[in-house]
């Protein structure tokens, strides 16, 4: 090495030592220690010895912002579609290990009722089902019907009353147990 050489690397700051450099080993004056000091404690974590930290599908889930709002999305999308299935039930029911099903057609100045029933249990209800309708906000007119369940799995049935309205009211007694439907003509 020139004097030149060794006037440039100890202005830089750098103590070479001119026995290893003769030597021809290269010297390197890193310290890992001190790197390590003034790293962040996520990385200083991943330098110590031993297994990584435990991770389970919950972390793996919200591991980062972006699948974090992921998961959070898809966890409203279901609560949604739960509270949307749940307010949106009116026209179903189970009574009696027999659901019940009720939905309305408006045609001119009467409505078509269909009334679907399907056996949902071992004990299902066989026998007469009277059913009353109105509109919703009236009570003036009422109709009434009675039908007849038997032991078929399903079974629809079809009746019109004179009336139409935003909203009828269908009341089912099935045996002394009653239903209440609201049901929007379409």
């Amino acid at each position: 090495m020139s004097d030149e050489e060794k006037k440039n690397a100890s202005a830089s700051g750098a103590n070479y030592d001119e026995a290893d450099y003769d030597d021809g080993r290269l010297v390197f004056y890193y310290s890992r220690e001190r790197r390590l000091e003034r790293a962040s404690p996520e990385v200083r974590a991943l330098n110590q010895p031993g297994s990584p930290r435990k991770t389970g599908l919950f972390r793996g889930l919200v591991a980062n912002k972006s699948s974090g709002f992921v998961f959070l999305s898809i966890i409203i999308i279901c609560a949604a579609m739960i509270l949307f299935s749940a307010l949106n039930n009116n026209g179903r029911t189970r009574i009696l290990d027999t659901e019940i099903a009720v939905s309305a057609v408006r045609e001119g100045d009467q409505s078509h009722i269909t009334v679907e029933k399907t056996i949902a249990g071992l004990d299902p209800y066989t026998g007469a089902v009277n059913i009353a309708v109105s509109v919703q906000g009236t009570q003036d007119t009422m109709y009434l019907e009675t039908l007849y369940f038997s032991l078929e799995k399903e079974e629809e049935y079809r009746f019109t009353v004179p009336m139409t309205g935003k909203t009828l009211l269908v009341l089912t007694v099935l045996n002394e147990t009653t239903a209440l439907f609201k049901v929007n003509p379409r």
